[in-house]
């Protein structure tokens, strides 16, 4: 494209549509999507792409990246490497500076080439040779129906969560669930005739519905792209930034009674991202402003204590083991009975009848015993469970007590990015940040889009709140991370900081 097509649409555009901001600069856009699924890693369900936006205003370039992967390196195939490796390409072979760049990803648990950075590399300069001058409208809608919170919070007053990767505590020694957040905000680019050019699409929610025997997917997020693109059409992408979704699972994750499937949460998504965007403003030109600066959080230097309180709690768990002459096999069977006929789980009711008019109380001394055995039983299920729970959870505060020592407790670091464009307001950290955190810092700006978002930048595990950090019931957001409980309060505070920067 010649290097005036640009400016010459951007004055006919502004002639055209009376309502854009005349003192604006141009917003320039460019679009890129490659696909980085690695098919030799076995069947494939769906395909994993990156989605980018390179924008381009007053001669400063910045780029937004979607990626359908489970993390910007430290987990998963994009490996430690690759962040320094998109950035040195992007910024040599694009003019992007690291600091104007936002990579972020679905955290759906696909497999991808390790060689995305190139591939995404040369997708995004490549579409540097088209860029288009856009304009901008946003707006929310709400909708509760395809996340959940996984974190139960127990009757006792600790907490547990839901996972795949072992039993669910037992639903009487459940009191309520943790909150979601149901905000969906979008973000709409258009072209100078009035056609779709993009939309970011911000939910906080785990992309985890399909299971591995489903095939490799970018399950729900990548699905929900696919829909929105197919419907957008004109060639537009649809970028899915991940929010605060580190204990949000997808509706109905751990339902047993059908098939996880999540063909119809991508629908639920798709479409209500189409609705918003019907209700959206006139778009117009605006100013986009990134900011960021790289924070330190504390490490955590209490993983010695917790590892010692979980041993100890597992070995008063296995002393709590009761005898009983029950096996499996047994106890099924004697279970059902005793719950269809409590009075008399052994036999018909005329048998016992007849056995207590002849006055012989062999049988009921029998029901009494088998009671009994099967309570005994059922306990100790319940404890298996929770050692199964505990068990997990004791290797993931292993792993991060070795990673602490191996750093020499050094503080954990970490790129905080502000963006702005017209009033839409987006926070950026890496890590896998608990909805608490970023429905603390939306209360603050009640009357005005601000959105926070997980997984970008890098990938520093868990972040919970400082309350989920100290639960003494060992959820998974509490053990699978380096931080220190107070490291919420630095974040928090960097975060508002950096919000204020960006308002005029």
């Amino acid at each position: 494209m010649p290097r005036f097509l640009p400016t010459l649409l951007t004055i006919i555009w502004g002639l055209s549509l009376p309502n854009l901001i005349a003192n604006e600069p141009p917003l320039l856009a460019a679009a890129a999507k490659v696909n980085i699924t690695d098919y030799a890693a076995g069947p494939v369900h769906d395909p994993s792409h990156a989605r980018a936006i390179v924008f381009e205003q007053a001669g400063q370039r910045s780029a937004i990246i979607a990626v359908d992967a489970v993390a910007v390196g430290e987990i998963g195939q994009l490996g430690n490497a690759f962040l320094l490796r998109l950035r040195q390409r992007l910024e040599a072979e694009a003019g992007i500076p690291p600091s104007r760049l936002i990579i972020n990803a679905s955290h759906c648990h696909s497999s991808v080439r390790t060689d995305s950075a190139d591939l995404i590399a040369d997708s995004v300069v490549k579409s540097c040779a088209h860029f288009t001058p856009v304009a901008v409208s946003w707006t929310t809608t709400q909708n509760p129906r395809i996340s959940e919170n996984r974190r139960l919070l127990l009757k006792d007053g600790s907490q547990s969560d839901m996972r795949r990767a072992y039993p669910t505590v037992e639903s009487d020694s459940v009191a309520k669930l943790g909150p979601i957040d149901p905000t969906i905000g979008t973000l709409q680019l258009s072209r100078p005739d009035g056609t779709p050019f993009a939309v970011f699409y911000h939910f906080a929610c785990h992309p985890i519905m399909n299971p591995p025997s489903s095939g490799n997917s970018a399950d729900f997020a990548g699905l929900a792209s696919a829909r929105l693109e197919e419907s957008l059409g004109h060639h537009a992408i649809a970028l899915f930034l991940q929010g605060c979704g580190g204990d949000i699972n997808p509706r109905s994750y751990k339902d047993s009674g059908s098939p996880a499937d999540a063909a119809p949460l991508a629908n639920e998504l798709a479409l209500s991202v189409l609705a918003a965007m019907k209700t959206a403003p006139a778009p117009r030109v605006q100013t986009l402003r990134i900011e960021s600066k790289t924070i330190e959080l504390p490490r955590g230097r209490d993983f010695a204590a917790r590892i010692l309180a979980l041993e100890n709690e597992q070995q008063r768990l296995l002393r709590s083991l009761k005898n009983t002459p029950l096996n499996f096999e047994a106890f099924v069977p004697l279970w059902l009975q005793q719950h269809l006929n409590p009075q008399s789980p052994s036999a018909h009711a005329q048998t016992s009848l007849h056995e207590e008019s002849i006055a012989s109380s062999l049988r009921k001394r029998h029901d009494t015993d088998q009671l009994a055995a099967a309570r005994n039983y059922r306990a100790n299920i319940s404890t298996l469970e929770q050692l199964i729970r505990l068990n997990t959870n004791l290797a993931l505060l292993k792993k991060h007590e070795a990673r602490a020592q191996q750093s020499q407790m050094a503080p954990l670091q970490g790129q905080l990015c502000g963006i702005r464009i017209g009033d839409f307001r987006l926070i950026t950290f890496p890590g896998e940040l608990t909805v608490e955190v970023g429905l603390s810092i939306k209360k603050r700006f009640p009357n005005s889009p601000v959105f926070v978002s997980g997984y970008t930048n890098g990938y520093l595990y868990y972040l919970p709140t400082a309350s989920q950090r100290v639960n003494p019931s060992f959820a998974q957001e509490d053990c699978d991370c380096d931080v220190a409980p107070e490291w919420h309060n630095t974040f928090e505070k960097n975060a508002l900081d950096l919000l204020q920067q960006l308002t005029p």
